[in-house]
């Protein structure tokens, strides 16, 4: 057997690890904290009416039922941002956009009992690009938010 010579090409391992740490999936693992933390921050009532839908550059964008509750949110958002950069340990968020608009929540099949099944438009439909992109992460529970969070993001694209 001949031995190959020495290559210059990354090892995929090292590519993953390194993007855990600075590039792309440490981001999106950071960015899945803030919509974890999201209720604990606003408490559940507030929570019932608005949704964290993206968050970019420290700009955290969350529907809410109605512009009513753009004028609510309005005044708690410093205590907001408090408390969900509290809540997380770290400055991720530096702002908040409430933007109105249509509450639709993908159904947690942990909550869901056998009886009820989530209706198909309310689940995303995941990707080769979105499953290869989760496919790394060992947690199942973030692997379902982050599958989740880049769905919402539309990662990935058509097949």
């Amino acid at each position: 057997m001949t031995r190959r010579p020495p290559s210059n090409l990354t090892p995929l391992g090292s590519i993953i690890s390194d993007s855990m740490d600075r590039g792309f999936l440490g981001l999106a693992r950071e960015t899945v904290k803030v919509f974890t933390v999201w209720e604990q921050a606003v408490g559940a009532y507030n929570a019932g009416r608005s949704k964290p839908e993206s968050i970019k550059d420290g700009r955290l964008t969350v529907i809410v039922e109605s512009s009513v509750w753009i004028d609510r949110f309005g005044y708690f958002k410093t205590e907001f941002i408090e408390k969900i950069n509290q809540a997380l340990g770290a400055p991720v968020v530096k702002e908040i956009v409430f933007r109105a608009g249509q509450l639709t929540r993908p159904t947690d099949p942990d909550q869901t009992s056998t009886d009820q099944k989530p209706a198909p438009s309310a689940l995303p439909r995941p990707t080769k690009a979105l499953i290869s992109a989760v496919a790394s992460v060992k947690d199942p529970k973030l692997k379902k938010q982050l599958a989740a969070l880049l769905a919402r993001q539309r990662f990935g694209g058509d097949e």
